[in-house]
């Protein structure tokens, strides 16, 4: 399984692209190595730009990018958790 895994793993990272990156690792990992995967990125980075100088993180933003379940239906997040307002979207 190992090896079949680290086989899958040569996708990862073969886009510039940090989405795509993303979504190659959840696609990867599910289901043979986790049952659940969610790759969140600071909004910063999904507009291509650069955090300010000197920028510590606090308040930062974060979007889900990628999420994969092996489960049907897939796993659900509470209402108010950080992880579900990650999900929601800006127009």
């Amino acid at each position: 399984m190992r090896i079949t895994l680290l086989g899958r793993a040569n996708r990862i990272g073969t886009s510039l692209d940090a989405v795509s990156t993303a979504r190659d690792l959840a696609s990867v990992v599910v289901p043979d190595f986790a049952d659940h995967v969610a790759v969140d990125l600071a909004e910063h980075v999904t507009d291509g730009a650069q955090p300010p100088a000197g920028h510590d993180g606090s308040g930062m933003s974060l979007l889900r990018v990628a999420a994969l379940s092996a489960q049907s239906p897939p796993y659900s997040l509470p209402g108010r958790s950080p992880a579900a307002r990650s999900q929601t979207h800006r127009a």
